[in-house]
């Protein structure tokens, strides 16, 4: 059986991820200072809404992790109705000039996925910084594989150089085929895939 997803893809600006908000340096807020970590694991998160950008139930902060984005209870409340691969919800809180509004971090999160890729059926393409830079095809194996490769690609210096990504999508029988929502780490970390 065949079953049909659609991306939610990040729109590129000269080569860099648009984004709608900054995330508000711990140094710029009143309470404790904290890390980055923290931010996101003891306490809220605060955002501001840059200067052009239009408050809408989905946001994306880039700068946070990867494929993770803010959304208002509102949308929430929607997805909360569907099959999501493993996630987390964090509160947020996003700074406007006419006033604070409270949103939900997204973060999806599992390698899970990942290790359940057709690997000999998937077609694999070996880029450099930016998927648009193609080196040319790759056969990738599994997950270890290719982490194997990043390691060694790291270990030579060329971590940045070295990167992964796919041409073609083809799952094992084990995917759970129920899924509404999800990501694939590594090969894919910023595109969302959701069901028809």
């Amino acid at each position: 059986m065949n079953e049909r997803y659609y991306t939610l893809e990040t729109k590129y600006y000269n080569h860099f991820p648009v984004d709608t908000v900054r995330m508000i340096p711990d140094s710029e807020l009143d309470s404790e200072k904290t890390s980055l970590f923290n931010s996101l694991f003891k306490r809220s998160c605060e955002f501001e809404l840059k200067k052009n950008a239009k408050l809408r139930d989905a946001l994306l902060a880039i700068r946070v992790f990867s494929g993770d984005f803010l959304i208002s209870g509102r949308f929430k409340e929607i997805l909360d109705e569907y099959n999501i691969m493993r996630h987390k919800y964090y509160d947020a809180l996003v700074r406007t000039k006419n006033g604070d509004a409270n949103y939900h971090l997204l973060h999806l999160y599992s390698t899970d996925i990942t290790n359940l890729l057709d690997y000999e059926r998937s077609e694999f393409f070996e880029y450099e910084w930016l998927p648009s830079n193609r080196v040319g095809s790759i056969k990738i194996n599994s997950l270890a594989h290719y982490l194997k490769l990043k390691a060694e690609a790291k270990k030579a210096g060329n971590s940045g150089k070295f990167n992964v990504h796919m041409d073609k999508i083809v799952m094992s029988e084990k995917f759970d085929r129920s899924l509404d929502m999800f990501r694939i780490l590594y090969f894919d970390p910023i595109n969302i895939y959701i069901s028809e």
